[in-house]
């Protein structure tokens, strides 16, 4: 990253001025900006594929009454061979749990319910022998959200609390404001963060971050370690990949979507939000038809 002709002085832990710098414009930037907008796309993403699923258990179910005198099965592997995917059909896909509620000769009402809600997903989403399916928010998945993100922001503060507390020259407000000041910063961190140079930040390169394995992009370019454990309790803390959530299918978000408030401390707005307001699910309907 640019290191915007910070001083380099060496504290006796053995990183920098900037590179201390650089790990509280990333932590900060995360938190207030980057999960927020990528948790959001998460949710549409798992969302739409959830009602697409729903949709093809639809169609089966059609299909199985059409062709057994009993009406539509109970049983959601019975209809793996008319179209539903594998998984699905065992119950879980996309970071959503799938459930035949009720089934009879006439009348069905299948679920599709976040494996984690307020995480993986905030509506739960429902389809019947209508062909129309139903999306409404899931109970407590606002409060769940925003309690993720309240324990984010805390972590995220106690990490570069402990790095400043251990930076014996001090480092003051302004020039931590100065430095999330500078134009440049924001864009900084958004490269740092996009592993593979595609434009775009995603879950599936955040959550790489936290793997030991991996590459280690910003947490080299700012001194090794001086993160800490912190994308490893992100993984856990936002349940990635849980409920057989496919990271890599996740779409990721481009700079220029996050708005055009990048940074904090220029003396022209507020300071940069750190608990970030989760989403808003208002319920909707899709009407099978319209879909196909």
């Amino acid at each position: 990253m640019n290191t915007h002709e910070c001083p380099r002085r060496k504290s006796t832990g053995g990183f920098t001025l900037i590179e201390l710098l650089v790990v509280i414009s990333i932590i900060g930037i995360l938190v207030g900006m980057l999960l927020p907008a990528v948790q959001r796309f998460r949710e549409l993403t798992a969302e739409a594929q959830s009602v697409q699923s729903l949709q093809l258990i639809g169609k089966a179910q059609s299909a199985f009454a059409a062709t057994h005198r009993g009406g539509y099965t109970a049983s959601l592997q019975d209809l793996v061979a008319l179209g539903v995917p594998a998984d699905v059909g065992a119950g879980q896909s996309a970071g959503y749990n799938f459930q035949i509620v009720s089934a009879s000769a006439t009348a069905f009402q299948i679920q599709a319910v976040p494996a984690a809600p307020g995480k993986t997903g905030v509506e739960t989403c429902a389809i019947n022998q209508n062909m129309r399916v139903n999306c409404v928010p899931t109970p407590n998945a606002q409060a769940i959200q925003r309690a993720m993100f309240a324990r984010i922001a805390a972590t995220g503060a106690a990490q570069t609390a402990n790095l400043i507390l251990n930076f014996p020259d001090g480092v003051t407000p302004e020039q931590i404001c100065d430095y999330l000041g500078k134009s440049n910063t924001a864009p900084d961190v958004f490269r740092a963060l996009d592993l593979d140079g595609d434009g775009k930040v995603s879950l599936a390169e955040i959550s790489k971050l936290g793997d030991a394995t991996a590459a280690p992009g910003p947490v080299g370019a700012a001194g090794g370690n001086l993160f800490g454990n912190f994308f490893v309790f992100l993984q856990t803390e936002m349940a990635l990949g849980f409920g057989g959530e496919k990271l890599s299918a996740l779409p990721g978000v481009e700079l220029r979507q996050l708005g055009t408030n990048h940074s904090c401390g220029d003396g022209k707005q507020g300071p940069c939000a750190i608990f970030p307001e989760p989403s808003s699910p208002s319920g909707r309907d899709y009407d099978h038809d319209k879909r196909d």
